[in-house]
């Protein structure tokens, strides 16, 4: 923004547009993070829904093969982890990269909540 000037946008990749997003996130309170555990679980049925009908078979064998990655007895870090890159390939399938984006901005507070750390 320019004062007198008017507004520009300079991009409108997705990445860009959640930074804020990703700021406000990263400086959340502690009582709050119930409800970044709520909004994901209205978000990633519906990431799901679309992945299952746009994700191909190479993309079907990689999440096997997040899934087959651990070993027998993951640490709590590696189990996190493992949960995140998963969730995370299933909302890239989807191929909606604002969804994407938004899905990965908000497991911040959460895999923090879950690995102990939050």
């Amino acid at each position: 923004m320019r004062q007198g000037d008017g507004t520009y946008v300079t991009s409108l990749a997705p990445r860009l547009l959640l930074d804020a997003l990703s700021f406000i996130v990263d400086f959340h309170r502690d009582d709050t993070v119930l409800e970044f555990f709520e909004v994901r679980r209205v978000l990633e049925p519906a990431a799901t829904a679309i992945a299952a009908q746009r994700m191909t078979g190479d993309d079907i064998d990689a999440l096997g093969k997040v899934l087959n990655g651990l070993r027998d007895d993951p640490t709590i870090d590696e189990l996190v982890a493992n949960d995140l890159e998963f969730h995370h390939r299933i909302a890239a399938g989807a191929g909606n990269g604002l969804l994407c984006s938004l899905i990965d901005s908000l497991s911040g507070p959460t895999t923090r909540a879950r690995s102990g750390a939050g």
